[in-house]
């Protein structure tokens, strides 16, 4: 189709174009005029403000008159598939029945305009997507608080550049996000999408559960499942016995550790259903990851803390370098951790814990009404708003409730307090932060859904020590003011940008892909919203 095009001599910019020119000045006024409800043949052009002041830019002249251009902007379109989009949303089907004599000189003019206005509608769609995404979040979860980048000063602008651009194809590949995260999971899609064109991969029997040294028909289905995703090598592969052998317990091992199961080398019935998922459903999952990557990568900069929260992780990233990586534990399926980005101004050392609102009622009012030493047992004070200590035998427990009740519960710092011994503080809506934990077992366990919203994190004071770099507080003075007891607040010397987020697909740095169970039940709804019609979403 493109190869018709390149029959033409030359460009055709300055051959026949006024009737194009005049068409298209039509269909602009009359999209004007219907408020952004026109069509051309059948296809709404949803970018009316934008596209207009596009062509208003240009005089209405055609802008894909050059048949190289324009085969560019279909390579660019089809190009979208690498990065989990479908083309149909950019008119792909259209423009490529158009396409091969839309641009000669004896088609006529209302033709030549219909194409040039699919063009740059199609255009600006896929700036749009691969800018900020084609999903806006806010319409999935109410509690999203991560804003989009900035509008371009000038977007009809930005969509000139684009469209009169030598190398087209590249300046569009160059809008999503450049950010090594995101560059992987591109990769990743491209590897998924080559297993499942080679037929993917066979299921595993369900069955009792084996492990090293045992003897079961189901080993080579298992030895061929694994190899297929790189976790065993190809030597080993070609083993045809049916003994699990200690090269297969280190592959199931990876592979467990990969999809965020205990690592035990074991077969049993939640590793049977992780590798039983197929290929197409794991790339559902990047297509859903490579999208919350453009609605977040692009504004991260070099130097931040990520908490991954279907990942149970948290990162300080320095200078493009991971500088420490701990272990984490979040809000549990009812008392889900929110994304959102924040900056961290300070940090707490041997903080004491005011109850929550929520924890009042599901908590604390219940064990206080069974136990009266409840508050004494566990360090905790009733205090007025001006920090006047009350007496809990004074208090008809019976009669409040967590909205109601006109005091704090505070406890103090020591083993007990669920703050641990220092907490990170970002001011954010939702009062989440990150802190230390007395309950450290549990960031031994797979699946870590346990807090009430705020992140526990692993190695606290490794990441206190890194934030407070270049000020006084040495490792030591920090070892000091802890083994004091007494809480005291630490300055940042300077703010630091905070994401949270939720990966359920990522690379590491090695190349190893990562998957994990969509705790939250989010993707679902992201999923949905990437295969629907195509609605039209400015950056």
């Amino acid at each position: 189709m493109i190869g018709a095009c390149l029959l033409l001599a030359a460009p055709l910019a300055a051959q026949g174009t006024g009737a194009v020119s005049e068409s298209i000045r039509a269909r602009v006024n009359a999209l004007q005029l219907s408020d952004g409800a026109a069509t051309v043949l059948a296809v709404p052009l949803q970018t009316g403000s934008l596209l207009s002041r596009f062509y208003a830019g240009r005089n209405y002249q055609p802008a894909w008159t050059d048949p190289n251009r324009a085969g560019a902007l279909l390579q660019a379109i089809r190009a979208s598939r690498q990065d989990g989009l479908e083309p149909r949303d950019y008119l792909i089907e259209p423009l490529e029945r158009l396409e091969p004599f839309a641009l000669a000189l004896t088609t006529s003019p209302t033709l030549r305009a219909d194409f040039d206005l699919l063009a740059t509608e199609a255009l600006i769609r896929l700036w749009s997507s691969l800018t900020v995404g084609k999903v806006d979040p806010t319409t999935l979860d109410t509690t999203w608080h991560i804003p989009p980048p900035p509008l371009p000063p000038n977007a009809a602008g930005t969509i000139e550049a684009l469209a009169t651009s030598d190398t087209l194809a590249l300046a569009v590949a160059a809008l999503a996000p450049r950010h090594p995260l995101y560059l992987r999971l591109r990769n990743d899609l491209a590897q998924y999408r080559a297993l499942e064109s080679a037929g993917g991969w066979e299921s595993i029997d369900r069955g009792p559960n084996i492990e090293e040294g045992d003897v079961d028909a189901r080993i080579p289905s298992l030895r061929r499942r694994l190899a297929a995703t790189g976790d065993l090598d190809s030597a080993a592969a070609a083993d045809s016995g049916e003994t699990f052998m200690p090269p297969l317990t280190a592959a199931l091992t990876q592979f467990q550790a990969r999809h965020g199961l205990y690592p035990d080398g074991v077969l049993g019935p939640r590793t049977i259903a992780e590798l039983n998922v197929p290929v197409s459903a794991r790339i559902e999952t990047l297509r859903i990851n490579l999208e919350r990557g453009r609605w977040v990568l692009r504004e991260l900069g070099s130097t931040f803390v990520a908490v991954n929260i279907a990942g149970f992780e948290s990162y300080f990233v320095r200078n493009d370098t991971l500088v420490w990586r701990a272990p984490s534990i979040v809000g549990q399926p009812f008392r889900q951790t929110p994304e959102f980005r924040a900056t961290m101004t300070y940090l707490v050392v041997n903080p004491t814990w005011t109850v929550p609102q929520l924890l009042l009622d599901e908590d604390v009012f219940p064990a206080v009404r069974r136990d009266s030493t409840y508050l004494a047992t566990h360090a905790m004070r009733v205090l007025d708003w001006q920090g006047n200590a009350i007496d809990p035998a004074t208090i008809d427990w019976h009669w409040y409730r967590g909205r109601s009740f006109p005091y704090r519960i505070v406890q103090a710092p020591g083993g007990s307090n669920p703050l641990g011994r220092i907490k990170f503080m970002f001011p954010n809506p939702y009062a989440v932060y990150l802190h230390d934990t007395p309950a450290r077992a549990l960031f031994r366990k797979p699946q870590r859904t346990f807090s009430s919203g705020c992140i526990r994190v692993e190695h606290p004071m490794a990441l206190a020590e890194l934030l407070l770099e270049g000020s006084p507080w040495t490792p030591a003075a920090l070892d000091s003011l802890v083994a004091a007891g007494a809480e005291q607040t630490i300055p940042l010397p300077r703010g630091v940008p905070v994401v949270l987020l939720y990966w359920t697909a990522w690379s590491a740095e090695d190349g190893t892909i990562n998957f994990r169970s969509d705790v939250y039940h989010r993707d679902a709804a992201v999923l949905r919203a990437l295969d629907a019609p195509f609605d039209f979403r400015s950056p």
